[in-house]
């Protein structure tokens, strides 16, 4: 066998030799979380508004946070204004969002408004959405959203 040859052999990726095709299946944990949840801030442009573009998304970046050390960073992402998470219990889902709920009521808001007095808000409102599509959760957390 020619040295030139071998060498191709060698290099190819993973050991597969020859010029065959080969196919490879994208292995993702988010195949396997069948459940997923929809968590958003309840009237987030009110946020924007009275407060500041900057003060909203500090608090996104927050409940980010909160999201991340409950759930890990790998399960969750964002789409617009609102966080994705996903999980492979119903039921442990509920109640990873009730505890970021919960922590998210905690969070300072500024003391007053942009041309207005002290707030009258207490913590960071959340509305959230469970289904085993994204949509019908989407549909959940509207439906529940406080206005």
């Amino acid at each position: 066998m020619p040295a030139s040859a071998k060498s191709t052999q060698m290099a190819s990726p993973r050991g597969f030799q020859g010029s065959s095709p080969v196919s490879a299946d994208l292995l993702s944990i988010r195949q396997h979380l069948t459940y997923k949840a929809s968590i958003g801030i309840n009237d987030f442009s009110f946020l924007q508004q009275a407060y500041s573009i900057q003060v909203a998304d500090q608090l996104m970046a927050k409940i980010r946070t909160l999201l991340d050390q409950e759930f890990g960073g790998l399960r969750v992402h964002r789409r617009h204004q609102v966080f994705v998470v996903n999980h492979h219990c119903e039921e442990s889902l509920i109640a990873g969002v009730l505890r970021v709920q919960f922590h998210s009521r905690q969070l300072p808001l500024p003391a007053t408004r942009l041309g207005q007095g002290l707030s009258d808000l207490c913590g960071v409102p959340l509305a959230w959405g469970v289904g085993r599509t994204l949509e019908a959760a989407e549909l959940q957390r509207q439906s529940k959203r406080r206005v």
